[in-house]
């Protein structure tokens, strides 16, 4: 039992996938990066120092801490696909105030949160 719990406090309860198609992972710099994954790689959607993820049927939301600057991205999964352009899809980088005002806009569930963390 002991081994599962701390299986699961290093990281190995996360899920493999965000939304059922993106990945966060090390590319590249230090830090983790979410990207589209399309079986071996895809679109890098927020570069690295992802922190925090949460979504539902329609959103992505996205935290990042950089450079000690903390900044929010919003993705409209049900419209990104492979060739879709990053700024079609990705809102951001937004910092809190602003994010908020984009869900509103964007009409993101206030019930969304963040519900993996990358610390």
């Amino acid at each position: 039992m002991f081994l599962v719990v701390l299986a699961c406090f290093s990281g190995g309860c996360r899920p493999s996938t965000i939304a059922g198609k993106y990945r966060v992972e090390p590319i590249g710099e230090p830090g983790k990066s979410l990207f589209l994954d399309e079986g071996g790689g895809g679109p890098v959607r927020v570069g690295a120092k992802v922190i925090a993820v949460g979504w539902d049927k329609q959103h992505v939301i996205v935290k990042q801490n950089r450079n000690s600057m903390v900044s929010y991205f919003i993705i409209e999964h049900t419209r990104d696909h492979g060739l879709a352009d990053t700024k079609d899809v990705v809102t951001g980088p937004l910092n809190e105030n602003n994010n908020f005002s984009e869900r509103e806009r964007l009409n993101v569930s206030s019930n969304l949160v963040f519900t993996v963390r990358y610390y």
